[in-house]
């Protein structure tokens, strides 16, 4: 997985998960990533911050990366129910129909089965995967 920051035009600041920079790349020419904050799709990568100094040891235990609570999960749900098309059981047939030309590029979301999800994946066909929430 390729984690970095983004940013838009309106200089909102987010964090982003792709399956390569090759995949953020195709994504972002193809206008399918927005900011959560406002919807702008004029986004850039953000240069990651570096860090060069001597290593100390200090003894201390790193801290645990803090999961996203149910406020977070239902945050990401809102924004993915508001900006993606819901295209329902007929994901599977709809990402096929984009990757080939076929069908308008667009940001999609629905069901597919383990089945149909390992066989969008070994088209090549990138795809991410949400539990539903209850």
């Amino acid at each position: 997985m390729y984690a970095i920051d983004i940013s838009c035009s309106n200089g909102h600041i987010f964090e982003s998960w792709f399956q390569s920079r090759a995949s953020f790349e195709e994504q972002r020419e193809a206008a399918l990533i927005s900011c959560p904050h406002c919807g702008d799709t004029n986004i850039e990568q953000k240069i990651a911050p570096v860090r060069i100094g001597k290593h100390s040891n200090t003894g201390k235990q790193p801290e645990t990366p803090k999961k996203p609570g149910p406020s977070g999960l239902a945050q990401i749900m809102a924004q993915i129910e508001k900006n993606f098309e819901d295209v329902g059981a007929r994901f599977s047939e709809e990402a096929i129909k984009i990757h080939l030309g076929e069908s308008k590029r667009r940001n999609i979301r629905g069901t597919a089965t383990p089945e149909e999800a390992a066989e969008l994946e070994s088209e090549g066909i990138d795809i991410f995967k949400i539990p539903e929430l209850q």
